[in-house]
């Protein structure tokens, strides 16, 4: 059940240290070197002098290696002096410094009880943190209500990775009664943020009437917006909005535009999509040779049906013909493949 579209806790310990507090951001940019190292040697006092926001920053600067080399063990140190004086912003990245075991001894207990003092602080990624904590067993016993609390207080924040978590929490019944209207309303608040999978799910949501009412001009509007961050599977259902003609008016070039943008990414079911549209000369100029390339690496990508239109249009080249779409096919194969959703 936990292999679910989580943010990557990876990717949380980085956020979680990457500027999160931006101290000294707006002294040292636009300035000299001269006034940069001033500001540095500022903060590094305040620092000294106990100033939680300066120690908080002397830790990031460490981590980040950032006008100094790079040093876990003493961003520990200065993140654990901002730490004990209840600084959150430290008390959540020196939590994920103990989860990464970054110039500490791993210590998972240690994480836990860090990352809860951010997070009954009220510190938006600390909640999210420790949702996930709970969600994956993490140093705590896996509790799936307990998560949803959490991400609950973080999405109520504004979070907007909370935000795509609860909605998937609500529509799959994980630490929750199964509910697609209240997973529509936390998906809507992340998409809205710019979230890309939250967006494609809300489209498909309106596409099929998963706890909306079915608007296909709204599924439009959600897919599109995800497409065009480049999400595939998005593009993919944009393309077949316009080849019926639901929710913009019927449009095959534009039909064929988004199934080539999902198809450049390996989407098995564009490819197959792309490939009717060759072998019919709808949207594009009826081109056997294309149609047959397209079908041939949707079937690589495990498309039974792209499979057998493959052979049905190989039946119809003659050999140059069949000769350069060889040749284009091998051009186009990528490494890795991709099944249609």
């Amino acid at each position: 059940m936990l292999a679910m579209n989580h943010t990557s806790l990876w990717l949380s310990i980085l956020l979680s240290l990457a500027f999160a507090s931006n101290v000294g951001a707006d002294t040292i940019t636009g300035t000299s070197a001269e006034a940069a190292t001033k500001a540095e040697s500022e903060i590094h006092a305040a620092a000294e002098q106990g100033q939680p926001w300066a120690q908080h920053a002397m830790g990031e600067r460490y981590a980040q290696g950032e006008n100094v080399e790079q040093d876990w063990a003493q961003a520990a140190v200065w993140f654990r002096k901002a730490a004990e004086k209840g600084y959150a912003e430290s008390q959540l990245a020196l939590g994920h410094i103990y989860l990464a075991g970054y110039g500490v001894d791993w210590d998972k207990q240690e994480a836990v009880n860090w990352i809860r003092k951010a997070a009954e602080q009220g510190l938006p990624r600390a909640q999210h943190a420790l949702g996930y904590l709970y969600a994956t067993g993490e140093g705590v016993d896996q509790d799936i209500a307990a998560a949803v609390t959490w991400y609950r207080k973080a999405a109520e924040q504004g979070l907007i990775e909370a935000q795509y978590d609860l909605g998937t929490y609500y529509q799959q019944g994980w630490g929750v009664p199964k509910n697609t209207a209240e997973a529509a309303i936390w998906f809507q608040k992340a998409a809205e943020q710019g979230h890309v999978l939250a967006q494609f799910i809300l489209g498909t949501m309106y596409t099929q009437g998963d706890g909306v009412p079915r608007d296909y001009s709204q599924a439009v509007r959600w897919l599109r917006a995800a497409a065009e961050q480049g999400q595939s599977a998005a593009q993919y259902n944009l393309a077949l909005r316009y080849a019926r003609g639901q929710g913009v008016p019927r449009d095959d070039t534009l039909a064929a535009t988004w199934y080539r943008k999902a198809a450049d990414q390996g989407l098995s079911t564009a490819q197959h999509g792309l490939g009717l549209l060759y072998a019919t000369g709808r949207g594009v100029p009826q081109d056997e040779v294309e149609a047959y390339v397209w079908f041939s690496l949707a079937a690589l990508n495990g498309q039974s049906e792209a499979a057998r239109n493959r052979d049905i249009m190989a039946a119809r080249l003659e050999p140059e013909a069949r000769k350069k779409a060889e040749h284009l096919l091998e051009e186009r194969k990528s490494p890795s493949s991709a099944v249609g959703q």
